[in-house]
């Protein structure tokens, strides 16, 4: 694997890293908040509104950018009865087409996230929160979630390329011993 994919394979590992790191602080604040907020009803009947509107306002930031980690651990809820009566050759051809797929479909996300970002962006929107934010940094979880989805299922996709290479250069020596 060459120095430009073990730069990658630290890239990769790094940026998983920071993502589950990131998911688990706002995951850790967001329990914070809440139980906070059930104490503060309970004793002092009252609470803070930002401590029930945050965890929702920030749920996007868990769950878009660890799309692409999930699909690169074979994480995601899949129905897998194809390829798991599928080997080899026939098993990497079927995963192709559904990173193809999801590539597809992730471009598409990933346009539409940035067109909202501008969107919001342009128009100046504000959370009606009690510590205002602005609606676009609410919004830039999907156009960033996708972003990390398309560079995983591209590394995917390279994977089962190589993957398909290797066997088929397998096959070919093995015909060429036998003969």
């Amino acid at each position: 694997m060459g120095k430009i994919g073990n730069a990658y394979k630290k890239f990769s590992s790094g940026l998983e890293n920071v993502l589950f790191f990131m998911a688990c602080l706002i995951m850790g604040g967001s329990t914070v908040l809440i139980f906070a907020e059930v104490i503060t009803r309970y004793f002092f009947q009252s609470s803070r509104a930002f401590m029930e509107e945050y965890p929702r306002l920030f749920l996007p930031y868990i769950i878009f950018p660890l799309l692409g980690v999930l699909l690169k651990h074979e994480r995601h809820i899949s129905t897998d009865l194809l390829p798991q009566m599928l080997r080899g050759r026939a098993k990497s051809i079927v995963k192709i087409l559904i990173y193809l797929f999801v590539l597809g479909g992730s471009i598409m996300l990933f346009w539409a996230g940035v067109e909202a970002v501008k969107h919001f962006r342009m128009m100046g929107e504000l959370s009606i929160t009690e510590f205002v934010i602005p609606m676009w940094v609410i919004y830039l979880a999907f156009p960033l979630g996708f972003a990390i989805l398309i560079l995983y299922v591209l590394e995917l996709l390279v994977k089962e390329c190589i993957s398909i290479a290797s066997t088929a250069k397998q096959a070919s020596r093995g015909m060429e011993e036998a003969r």
